[in-house]
């Protein structure tokens, strides 16, 4: 029965534990493909972090055609060498083993190569393409490479029948499917030698004809006939819920497909998909599941995700809200972030020296901007001092964490409570937010969040005994006012919709009211697929591209598509904007430094709260 911390082994290659860190993009390197100085500290920083081996992100074979993502690694030229070497020897520094992923985006890419385009001497072409790209990643230093061929990127166009339509021996039966892709592998293999050569594939493509768990075994069992050293277990097709998951999804999803291929195969297994407690990790090795647990965002999270679980601490939860890493960084196409871990792409301007001058801070705000301040504060060795004028830390991530599939939004912030409880912070709850004013503070830090707007028609209509007026928190704070009844939204967002979601899981008949002609459109595409996904399932009606006009007595008044509408609600709910909650008159006359953070500065998400916090903190 394996276990976390027990040595491992790919094609010779020792490894000094199971755990992985997958391979994911970042959009680190420089403009030009090179390795740069923030991509080198993000890898190391993992490697630190106690993973055993450490698969760099998708890296380029091919330049322009074959490359993906905004910022990709290119290991196409030999002017890209000793940038790769200074990145396989930062991640060895700390004893893991480096190894680098080779892709062709194919079609992924807009003007890319789909199978079909490809005649003999273009296949001979990006074969060698790919030879010479681990070629080079040998010369660098590298302990192995990886064959991207799972998701839905040149390699598994050609082994997927929904995508390969050829006719000759490139297309059709499996075994054509399969003639370019092995081919690939027995060119690496003849460049690279004795290196271990792991390939990533689909354990299953989620498309009419895509490749299913049946092909995939038998696809992982010619690549381990033709030398592959070990199989990483994905699914596809890419930039999608299966390879992209949303916060709804299940830990270890992919496992079984994993574990049908183990059982196929003699060659160790990698398992990854949403993976993100030790407990979890331990569990599926020890069922033989898989050989080694590859573990994605939750690294991003907590870059000593690997050590922390061999110690059997508390890690810092990933919450699956992809605001970071799939929101900015796949569909925004900018350097990744980390919701819950400011540091995140950013370790080499991170950590902590001792403050030039002891100073005396004030945090005001309690949510996640003023924890992240005072811990980041706290660190440059400040006598920090957190005011909140409730009875717990957490603010409105408290109330976030409501919302189907949540719950790991309240994780964190019992994190950051734990985090604070031992950091000589001292907090102050129940905490009026002029208490700072008798405190003589030094540095003033204001992250007092924002309040819910309200259009002047509605406010004097609050006291209306026909229909009850709330806001979203407020909502979400009394969630048994819902309970069964109608509830409208105002406000299709992204915080609207969740709010919807909670509601009708309780019996409330609801629906929503959006001016644009979409919701959620604040959130990502694939988190707002699943949202829409789930809110029709719970019978929620969408009125897009209407706005809310006005109520009387117990109805809704709205332009809608239809022209003029109304119908009856017993609860309406405003979550269509905030303000900040911050009062001139409470910073006049301060004599400190004042910063103000968070959605007190301009409402925003978690992202936006945390990264202002710590920089701020960081900096005092």
């Amino acid at each position: 029965m394996a276990s976390l911390g027990d040595k491992g082994e790919i094609g010779g290659l020792k490894v000094k534990n199971r755990i992985v860190m997958a391979p994911m993009g970042t959009n680190l390197a420089c403009a030009d493909g090179s390795v740069s100085p923030e991509m080198v500290a993000y890898y190391s920083r993992r490697a630190r972090g106690g993973a055993g081996l450490v698969i760099v992100e998708s890296s380029a074979v091919d330049f322009p055609y074959g490359s993906g993502g905004a910022a990709q690694p290119r290991a196409d030229e030999d002017r890209f060498v000793p940038g790769l070497s200074r990145l396989a020897e930062a991640i060895q520094n700390y004893g893991a083993r480096a190894v680098v992923q080779l892709n062709h985006a194919g079609r992924n890419r807009s003007g890319g190569w789909a199978p079909s385009d490809m005649d003999e001497s273009e296949l001979e072409l990006i074969a060698e393409k790919f030879a010479l790209a681990a070629l080079r990643a040998k010369e660098a230093g590298f302990d192995a490479v990886e064959i991207h061929a799972a998701h839905s990127y040149l390699l598994t166009r050609f082994l997927s029948r929904a995508y390969n339509s050829r006719d000759d021996k490139y297309g059709g039966s499996l075994e054509n499917r399969l003639r370019f892709p092995l081919k690939v592998l027995q060119e690496v293999k003849r460049r690279v030698g004795s290196l271990p050569v792991l390939v990533r594939i689909n354990g299953r493509e989620f498309l009419d004809g895509g490749i299913d768990l049946e092909e995939s075994k038998e696809i992982a069992r010619a690549f381990e006939k033709a030398g592959a050293s070990a199989i990483d277990v994905s699914c596809g097709p890419g930039k999608t819920r299966y390879s992209l998951e949303p916060w709804i999804t299940p830990q270890g999803w992919r496992i079984p497909y994993a574990a049908a291929i183990k059982a196929a195969v003699s060659v160790p297994v990698i398992g990854v998909g949403c993976i993100r407690e030790p407990d979890f990790a331990q569990k599926i090795l020890s069922e033989n599941k898989v050989d080694f647990v590859a573990v994605g965002r939750g690294m991003i999270a907590d870059p000593d995700w690997a050590n922390k679980a061999l110690r059997g601490e508390k890690i810092r939860p990933c919450i699956g809200c992809n605001l970071g890493c799939v929101g900015r960084r796949v569909f925004g196409k900018s350097p990744i972030r980390c919701a819950v871990n400011p540091e995140a792409g950013r370790e080499s301007e991170a950590g902590y020296g001792p403050a030039g001058k002891k100073k005396k801070v004030v945090v005001v705000g309690g949510g996640p901007a003023g924890m992240t301040a005072a811990l980041a504060a706290g660190k440059r060795g400040h006598e920090v001092t957190l005011l909140e004028k409730s009875g717990r830390l957490g603010g409105k991530a408290l109330l976030a964490a409501l919302p189907p599939g949540k719950e790991r939004i309240k994780q964190w912030v019992e994190y950051l409570e734990e985090e604070i409880k031992g950091s000589g912070i001292r907090v102050l709850l129940d905490a009026p937010e002029s208490g700072y004013k008798s405190m003589d503070p030094e540095v003033l830090v204001l992250a007092t969040g924002a309040g819910t707007l309200f259009p002047e028609a509605v406010v004097a209509k609050r006291d209306n005994p026909e229909i009850r007026i709330l806001t979203g928190e407020e909502c979400l704070a009394n969630l048994e006012v819902a309970a069964g009844k109608r509830i409208t939204v105002i406000g299709g967002g992204g915080v609207g919709c969740e709010l919807a979601l909670t509601v009708a899981e309780r019996g409330a008949e609801v629906t929503v009211v959006e001016m644009l002609d979409d919701v959620a459109a604040d959130l990502d595409p694939i988190t707002r697929q699943a949202l829409k996904e789930m809110m029709a399932e719970k019978r929620i009606l969408l009125k897009t591209g209407s706005a809310f006009e006005d109520l009387e007595e117990k109805r809704v008044i709205a332009s809608t598509k239809s022209g003029r509408e109304s119908w009856e609600a017993d609860v309406v709910v405003f979550c269509w904007g905030q303000r900040p909650s911050l009062p001139q008159e409470t910073i006049s006359g301060i004599g400190a430094e004042v910063y103000v953070i968070g959605d007190a500065a301009e409402p925003g998400n978690f992202l936006k709260a945390t990264a202002q916090g710590y920089w701020v903190g960081r900096s005092l």
